[in-house]
């Protein structure tokens, strides 16, 4: 079946809905952008819409959900679609570039709380030792 492209508004948007398969339910229905390749809508049975990516990488097919229509500006999904795009023209999969992402933040968090975790232990274990204004600096810290 034809791939429906269509201009991305507000309005082509919210008409979107599903096509139904050869028993009569609706199945997923994706309308892609015109103005931006391998970006589009992807309606679900439930009237879900979502923004979506597909592309091609080392020969085999990916697709992505951005996100919600209704979380997302036009343009913004757009121009992560494009971005998108770049990568996986490049040979780079934006699914290992959105776990590293997401890596690197867990570590900074944990790290972060662990630091303020020992700290705290260290703080409560020598307290006792302390007078009230050097364990007042310490807490400060």
């Amino acid at each position: 079946m034809a791939r429906p492209k269509v201009k991305l508004t507000p309005s082509s948007i919210a008409s979107m809905c599903c096509e139904l398969n050869s028993k009569g339910k609706p199945k997923n229905t994706y309308y892609w952008c015109i103005k931006t390749p391998n970006f589009g809508v992807l309606v679900s049975p439930k009237n879900y819409k979502s923004f979506i990516f597909e592309g091609w990488l080392n020969g085999e097919n990916l697709r992505m959900t951005l996100g919600n229509v209704n979380s997302w500006s036009i343009p913004d999904a757009q121009a992560e679609g494009r971005r998108l795009k770049v990568l996986t023209d490049k040979g780079i999969d934006p699914r290992v570039e959105k776990a590293q992402i997401a890596e690197k933040a867990k570590a900074e968090r944990i790290k972060g709380v662990a630091g303020l975790v020992v700290w705290d232990e260290y703080v409560n274990i020598r307290e006792s030792n302390w007078g009230d204004r050097h364990l007042t600096d310490h807490i400060d810290m």
